[in-house]
């Protein structure tokens, strides 16, 4: 399977998709199987696996989430220790919202030799303020961008596409007490013709209609399907 050609074939047909963020600091085995069963993940298109904080493999979380579940598995890594084999394809994020080399380039040509023979998606990540210090802001000591700050969310992602990155993530942080705003999301957009990927704060079905109808592509779930299982469900009876 090609992921990111499915992302396209998809996308191009018109298709929302949906993402479920799976952190393995949050998830044993147990946790897995207990949420796993939810009967909306079958309707799931995504599993992205990975956290902010994590400094090891994600292997065995890997191992746990196959034997549950038949869906694509992306790798979100927050550093080049989470690096994985045995993925279907990994998100290489360059968090372009922020300065600090390690995040921008640093820790991409550590993780280069071990990715040779994985499907990479070079994508642009970048952090917008979502209300709250997220655990992406504490770890690449970087500030998030202002969310009333349009015309710079906009550059910013644009400048993503010109150098290369295949799709655009707008993150406001795991937990964030706001989602990315409407406005953002079809200022953005109206700028960019790659896949348009939205996720943090995202708590209700509501949340998520509006994020699609506003101009995401992708929306990304995690804490918020921990905390409320049934929220899947809620999302595919939109």
């Amino acid at each position: 399977m090609n992921v990111f050609n499915t992302i396209i074939e998809k996308v191009s047909q018109g298709k929302k998709l949906f993402a479920l963020l799976v952190d393995p600091e949050k998830s044993s085995a147990e946790h897995l199987k207990t949420l796993l069963v939810n009967p909306g993940v079958a309707d799931v298109d995504l599993i992205l696996l990975g956290g902010s904080t994590l400094e090891a493999s994600s292997e065995k979380t890997l191992s746990d989430i196959r034997q549950q579940i038949d869906k694509p598995v992306v790798l979100f890594p927050g550093n080049v220790s989470q690096i994985t084999a045995g993925v279907d394809a990994v998100f290489f994020l360059s968090l372009i919202s922020g300065r600090n080399p390690e995040f921008l380039i640093g820790n991409h040509v550590k993780a280069a030799p071990l990715l040779k023979d994985m499907e990479v998606i070079p994508v642009a990540y970048i952090l917008i303020d979502g209300g709250r210090v997220s655990a992406t802001q504490e770890v690449t000591k970087t500030l998030p961008l202002p969310s009333d700050d349009i015309e710079r969310i906009v550059d910013t992602a644009v400048a993503g596409k010109m150098l290369g990155h295949k799709m655009v993530y707008l993150e406001a942080g795991s937990g964030a007490l706001n989602p990315i705003s409407p406005s953002v999301i079809r200022a953005v957009r109206e700028q960019l013709d790659v896949p348009l990927i939205v996720g943090g704060g995202l708590k209700s079905s509501a949340d998520v209609a509006l994020a699609y109808s506003s101009g995401a592509d992708i929306v990304v779930v995690g804490n918020a399907f921990e905390t409320n299982p049934a929220l899947l469900s809620d999302i595919f009876s939109l």
